[in-house]
């Protein structure tokens, strides 16, 4: 046919969709083009399958509904229930945390996990296609799947961390118990307690624990920093590809197989934590962790984090915003009851965390009480629990490798049930698979009832006298039996299609023919419907009949593929019986069930009716239809029918699904419920207005008060400054005298050979030098001369070295071990300082090399190697001239102001709180009336010494003050015991009485004794008294015990008398009191609450009366005025030196180690305790002063921006508008070591020293202990020395096994 006659004939283009154009070519003859959309028109779709293809298969559902209960519980309850919840419960105030936590779980997480759950199970389909429901969400699946994927990753590793654990638990010992392993430093201690605050130089037990040397140089293999990667770990690796086998196998069927899984993974974690809570409660200290986890504190009540971590929890826990719910909901049943399964899995949720808190807290206070640590110090969260905390505690406990391997067992269930639920198909974007279009679409296909109108475009189309459209069929399923049928639910009947029958169909040939007339629109524009087809009839050929002209669809449409697709199904509108009527509210959306509703048309094209009136289509999906009914009810088409019909309306396919009722207004508001309205709303008003003038008063009223208290305030500054400037008057008179009683007895330095004890030996009863050496009287002289040549063998700095790197590499050499041996080599060579800095030199940059490859900021931080201790002695014999000369006369009169200041106020003999102290754990809160005595007692030469003590003093705190009277300028070694003397009151009348702590004239009420003071004896005011040897003395003290023990107070070693407690101003609480040097740190460390401001004016006033004493006391510390110390100079060179030496150019770094060196190994030490330069009794409560002070030191020392907050240790507060000034002295101070010319060992005269000051000092006994360390590593000693080349030249070995058998009288080959 020629292109002239198609021209003539109106050939066109055809387009399902209702497009199409025709293109013109040079003879003015029409061809099929690309179809163009008009407005509003839907894009293209890619081709479909060919006709007769069947629909995609159905979603798969749960084999039961507890399948899906199972798997939510087992995916939303996993690690964060067990190791986040009990932390944040703790930290947020503890049972006060579950009013935010239970508040945002009914308001938030609650409706969002229904929400998820309810919208999956809606539209059957997982967490991309769910947003189909309006697609401009959905981003929001492909973002969640984002999500998903990263948590995945991360929570896979957790898991393998778990499984190596877990394979680790079935060795006994467990391998994270003890040291001594591989993986494990010299550093690590299997009795681990917690480290200072800061290094001091004291030889307390410290190290780092196995359990985190086995979590971070096993498990992690930590490198030095990102640029090291370090090597792969291939135990760990296996973990997490057997971890990934697992997730793989328990998914990999589906919802079929992770439904029987989840039966064992989500229950059995349950009994685990069962087993642990019984096991947990009945471990001593279980209580007491469990009270710390559940006790309120209503002021967290009011901080915005407890409510953001509230929410947060919630939303971690709940698992919500992940996309995982929503696709375990859309294996739902379509009308299973989502909302109760809601409320459920939440309720298992939140009660499992709280639960899991009751498991973690018994054992973490079981943990506590082992370690002799406070809760918070062992209390941690999320991996920190899980693989330090808790395997540290089960090292506790018997039968460690059951306790476990339970505890990893559950924690690999519970993780697995989480990575399986988030690892999924419909939680990835590989469940698109089953999810997306399948079968035929709308755009493409036509029901076979057929009506839908095929727009057509050409040219002269209204020439055409009979336009038809014909479908060719092959014959076959006529009756119907070829075509599938939907089997239909019983609870629906059967909608009931209304009589439009369409054309009937011929055979022509061997095909079917069924045709449609097609109705010209325009000479440009026809418009065709589809031909109605019988069921199950194969689609051979769609024709465009324009009069003689015979075009095929294909060929009009540019090749496009056409099909019939099945009728859709709809199901009966009501729920009740067939035929009822359904109930419809008013302003509601009709929701409409079926099957296949997009397969054959488009939303545009369906029309539904009720009755009368239309029912716009908002939505329209393969399985439901929503329409938006009239808001009044339209009058039925059939006017005998009582209620509106419901029709729909696809093509030639009439559908009525039943008849509707609208359910009839509510009445309107009969007239006594409006005047009842009228009268609340006007009572309403009254309230409001009330509450508002009452408000206003109120305002009023605290404004009053405010400016009453900032007139109070100012008052209380005027006074503050008052008491300052008395108690300055007074204290200046005080040091005038002091000044003339230094000029005359001088201040009371201990000598050098004590000085050096106590500085080598700190806190150690029995000093070797003092002791003795127990040597054997037989054997005497060859002993001598043994620990001779030992003396002679450690001038060899070969031996020396060699000895101290063998000692430090024996695990078994403890650090108190390393301590204790580096005091004994520094007695030993005390006359030998120059030899003992070059030794100290050499061990300083092997110390260096070491923490550089590591972490060089934590050089010298503690005294945790010979060479940090032999650098601490050092300094303590170099430093001792400037002490004498420059440092002692500042830091004594600090000493004197500070306990002058506290013995001017009441002090409690009990619980050493004192009214006047810079410490407020220290602090006596409660106003205790005095009244200051002046009593009289008899000095040197029968003169009367006026004494001035208060009413409120026990007898033993009298008798203390009568004898810093009677001998002042004495040293306190050299004054009598205060428990030796008796305090007797001379009265004329009375006679003389014998005054005690206690007697039986003590007050004793409800099981507690009073301390017998002045007032009880009703002392006056200018009394005699005098002090008179004690007959019986009950408890002997010798002076050395006297500096161990701090504060000589006997009668209060026992608590209890006869079941009586004692007390003096205020009684104690139920405590026990702790040990002294763990009261210093833990003062330091603990955050109290807020202090009230009456008793922070006591503070205040104490700092402002010792401002000028503490300013002299830190200007000679940091020379401020004065010429740099030598050692010091020559130790900063050192270390800039070694800093050179090994690369550590960072400012920060060297100061940290120029800090630690000097003013916090050195100087803190001295500050805090002036035992070790004075020959001073220091009481309790001056004790706490002087550890403030030390504490400012250490601040000022740290580098960076100080900073303090609300929570802030008031101890801290209270010097922080002065520490900015101090950090710049400190920085100033290390700017003029710098630019002071070298120091080299002659300037710095160590040889001169010792014969500056001479002391009596024995090294025998230093030597024979030291021998006691080589006698106990003797082979390993010796195979050192045999292995070092310079000691084989030498001979070292040989000449230690002569000395071993001249001191053990062994007889060698030798």
């Amino acid at each position: 046919m020629s292109k002239g006659s198609l021209l003539e004939n109106g050939v066109c283009t055809a387009s399902p969709w209702g497009g199409g154009m025709c293109q013109e070519q040079e003879e003015g003859g029409l061809v099929a083009g690309v179809p163009q959309r008009g407005p509003g028109e839907p894009p293209a779709a890619p081709p479909l399958p060919p006709a007769g293809t069947p629909p995609p298969p159905p979603r798969e559902t749960w084999t039961r509904q507890m399948d899906f209960m199972m798997s939510c519980v087992g995916f939303a309850v996993g690690l964060g229930n067990v190791w986040r919840f009990p932390y944040l419960c703790y930290k947020n105030g503890g049972g006060v945390f579950l009013i935010p936590y239970l508040l945002i779980a009914v308001l938030g997480g609650v409706p969002i996990f229904f929400l998820e759950i309810s919208l999956g199970q809606f539209m059957k389909a997982g967490s991309i296609n769910v947003w189909n429901v309006a697609p401009l969400f959905k981003g929001l699946g492909f973002a969640s799947m984002v999500i998903v994927f990263y948590c995945n990753t991360y929570y896979i590793m957790v898991l393998a961390w778990g499984c190596y654990y877990l394979a680790n638990s079935f060795a006994a010992p467990l391998p994270w118990a003890t040291c001594g392993h591989a993986w494990n430093s010299p550093e690590c201690a299997e009795s681990f307690h917690p480290p200072p605050l800061h290094g001091n130089g004291s030889c307390e037990p410290e190290g780092r624990s196995p359990v985190l040397e086995f979590w971070e140089n096993r498990v992690l293999r930590l490198s030095g920093g990102l640029e090291l990667p370090g090597a792969i770990n291939w135990e760990v690796t296996l973990c997490l590809l057997g971890c990934w086998v697992l997730v793989y196998f328990c998914v990999w069927k589906g919802v079929k197989s992770t439904g029987k899984i989840v039966y064992f993974t989500a229950t059995f974690p349950y009994v685990v934590l069962i087993v642990l809570l019984i096991r947990g409660v009945l471990l001593p200290g279980a209580g007491a962790g469990i009270l710390y986890y559940l006790k309120p504190d209503w002021s967290k009540l009011g901080s915005p984090q407890v409510w953001i971590d509230a929410g947060t929890q919630i939303f971690f826990s709940y698992a919500i915003g992940l996309g995982a719910l929503t696709a375990l909901g859309s294996y739902n049943r379509f009308n299973n009851d989502c909302y109760k399964d809601a409320i459920i899995l939440a309720v298992i949720n939140s009660g499992t965390s709280f639960f899991a808190g009751f498991v973690v807290f018994s054992i973490l206070g079981f943990m506590a009480l082992e370690q002799g640590v406070d809760i918070s110090k062992v209390a941690e969260s999320g991996p920190g629990l899980a693989f330090i905390a808790y395997p540290r505690a089960v090292t506790l406990m018997p039968v460690a490798p059951l306790w476990a391997a339970l505890f990893f067992i559950m924690l690999l269930l519970l993780g697995l049930d989480s990575q399986v639920g988030a690892g999924s198909p419909d939680a990835w974007v590989l469940s698109r698979l089953g999810e997306g279009r399948g079968g035929l679409d709308s755009q493409d296909s036509w029901v076979r009832r057929g009506g839908r109108i095929i727009r057509v475009e050409g040219t002269h189309l209204d020439v055409v006298q009979q336009p038809l459209i014909k479908a060719l069929l092959a014959p076959g399923g006529l009756d119907g039996s070829g075509g599938s049928r939907r089997k239909k639910r019983g609870c629906w009947g059967a909608p009931r299609a209304l009589p439009t029958p369409p054309r009937p169909c011929s055979m022509v040939g061997d095909l079917l023919e069924c045709w449609e007339t097609c109705c010209p629109n325009s000479s440009a524009l026809l418009l065709c419907p589809t031909p109605a087809v019988p069921p199950g009839a194969p689609l051979r050929d769609l024709l465009f009949v324009l009069d003689g002209l015979r075009l095929s669809f294909v060929g009009a449409s540019g090749g496009r593929p056409f099909a019939y697709a099945p009728d859709p199904q709809l199901h009966w509108l009501g729920r009740g019986a067939p035929g009822a009527p359904y109930s419809l509210k008013p302003g509601t959306v009709l929701h409409v069930e079926g099957d296949g509703l997009t397969l054959g048309i488009s939303k545009e094209e369906v029309m539904v009716r009720v009755g009368e009136g239309l029912c716009a289509v908002k939505t329209l999906t393969r399985t439901h239809l929503y329409c938006e009914p009239p808001l009044r009810p339209p009058r039925p088409l059939n006017t005998s029918a009582g209620l509106p019909e419901f029709i729909v309306q696809m093509g030639n396919l009439r559908l009525e699904l039943g008849r509707v009722r609208y359910e009839t207004e509510p009445p309107r508001f009969p007239p006594e419920a409006q005047v009842g309205l009228g009268v609340g709303a006007a009572l309403l008003v009254f309230i409001v207005l009330l509450l508002i003038l009452m408000y206003r008063r109120r305002s009023q009223q605290a404004l009053r008060d405010y400016k009453k208290v900032l007139v109070q305030l100012e008052n209380l500054e005027v006074s503050v400054g008052d008491q300052c400037r008395k108690e300055f008057t007074d204290l200046m008179t005080e040091m005038t005298d002091l000044s003339g009683e230094l000029e005359g007895s001088g201040i009371p330095f201990l000598d050098y050979g004590t000085y050096t004890q106590r500085s080598f030996f700190p806190g150690q009863g029995g000093a070797p030098a003092r002791r003795g050496a127990a040597l054997p009287e037989g054997r005497r002289a060859t002993v001598e001369q043994g620990l001779a040549q030992l003396s002679s063998l450690l001038n060899s700095k070969a031996f020396l070295l060699t000895l101290t790197r063998t000692l430090e590499g024996q695990a078994s050499f403890s650090r108190q071990d390393r301590c204790r041996a580096a005091s004994l080599l520094a007695l030993t060579l005390l006359g030998r300082l120059e030899y003992l800095s070059d030794v100290l030199h050499t061990l300083l940059g092997e110390l260096a090399q070491r923490h550089v490859a590591r972490n060089p900021k934590l050089m010298l931080r503690r005294t945790e190697t010979m060479a940090e201790k032999l650098l601490t002695n050092w300094m303590s014999i170099c430093m001792y001239p400037y002490l004498r000369e420059v440092a002692g006369e500042p830091l004594y009169r600090l000493f004197r102001a500070i306990k002058w200041q506290v013995d001017k106020g009441p002090v409690d003999a009990v619980t050493g709180q004192a009214k006047r102290t810079l410490s407020d754990g220290r602090l006596l809160r409660e106003d205790v009336p005095v009244r200051p005595l002046a009593l009289s007692v008899g000095g040197a030469g029968g003169q009367r010494v006026p004494v001035r003590v208060l009413d409120t003093d026990t007898i033993s705190q009298v008798k203390e003050k009568l004898l810093d009277q009677l001998y002042r300028g004495v040293p306190f070694s050299q004054r009598p015991p205060a428990h030796t003397l008796d305090l007797e009151w001379r009265s004329g009348v009375a006679g003389h009485l014998t005054l005690s702590d206690q007697d039986l004239t003590s007050v004793t009420h409800n099981g507690w004794k009073r301390l017998n003071t002045l007032q009880h004896y009703k002392v006056p005011d200018g009394a005699t008294v005098g002090l008179i040897p004690r007959l019986q003395n009950d408890a002997p003290q010798t002076p050395n015990q006297s500096f161990l023990s701090g504060e000589n107070t006997p009668m209060l070693e026992d608590g209890e008398d006869g079941g009586l407690r004692l007390w003096h101003l205020v009684k104690p609480t139920e405590e026990p009191e702790a040990p002294k040097q763990q009261r210093r740190r833990s003062s330091l460390r603990e955050r109290p609450t807020a202090i009230p401001e009456i008793y922070l004016t006591r503070l205040l006033s104490m700092k402002g009366t010792l401002h000028r004493f503490v300013e002299d006391a830190l200007g000679a510390v940091l020379s401020v005025g004065r010429p740099v110390p030598v050692p010091v100079k020559f130790l900063f060179d050192l270390l800039d030196e070694l800093g050179a030496r090994h690369g550590v150019s960072e400012p920060e770094t060297l100061h940290i180690w120029k800090s630690n060196s000097l003013l916090l190994r050195f100087w803190v030490s001295v500050v805090r305790d002036p035992r070790l330069l004075f020959d001073v009794r220091v009481p309790d409560n001056v004790d706490a002063a002087l550890s403030v002070i030390g504490q400012t030191l250490i601040d000022a020392c740290a580098p960076g921006q100080h900073s303090v907050g609300r929570d802030s240790p008031v101890n801290k507060l209270l010097y922080a508008r002065e520490i900015p000034r101090y950090k710049e002295m400190v920085e100033t101070y290390y700017s003029e070591i710098r630019q002071a010319p070298p120091a080299s060992y002659q300037e710095m005269a160590l040889t001169e020293l010792s014969r500056k000051y001479p002391s009596d000092l024995d090294c025998s006994p230093a030597l024979q202990e030291l021998y006691g360390y080589i006698k106990k590593y003797y082979d390993q000693i010796i195979s050192a020395l045999e292995e070092d080349p310079v000691g084989q030249k030498t001979q070292l070995a040989c000449r230690l096994q002569q000395i071993a058998a001249l001191v053990e009288n062994q007889v060698t080959d030798l």
